[in-house]
């Protein structure tokens, strides 16, 4: 079996760099919570896995010790906080074997 994994990716639609944080809460309403997001240039975009592969992945924003409760289908049923300092897109999406869910939200 696979392990499903999430991932986010940033957008800015600002005329200057902006910077925000993520915050994990579970499906228990427990918070994870907040690590920083490294500024994104003008015109620029950014990806990360919300919680990281291997013991200090640079693509991870939270570390792979990190656990969330899940349901009994063994998804995160919870949420993931984006807040930007500007104006962005963000995409997140959530992969589990073959299947992906995604989600796009423009602030």
């Amino acid at each position: 079996m696979t392990a499903p994994f999430d991932a986010i990716s940033i957008t800015n639609q600002s005329n200057a760099p902006i910077t925000g944080t993520v915050t994990l809460v579970s499906s228990d309403g427990s918070l994870v919570g907040p690590v920083n997001i490294p500024a994104i240039p003008v015109n620029g975009a950014a990806g990360y896995l919300v919680v990281g592969r291997t013991p200090g992945d640079p693509l991870g924003l939270f570390p792979s010790s990190t656990v969330l409760n899940s349901l009994n289908d063994g998804n995160l049923h919870g949420a993931i906080i984006v807040n930007m300092s500007g104006p962005n897109i963000v995409l997140a999406q959530e992969y589990n074997g073959n299947a992906m869910l995604n989600l796009l939200v423009t602030h």
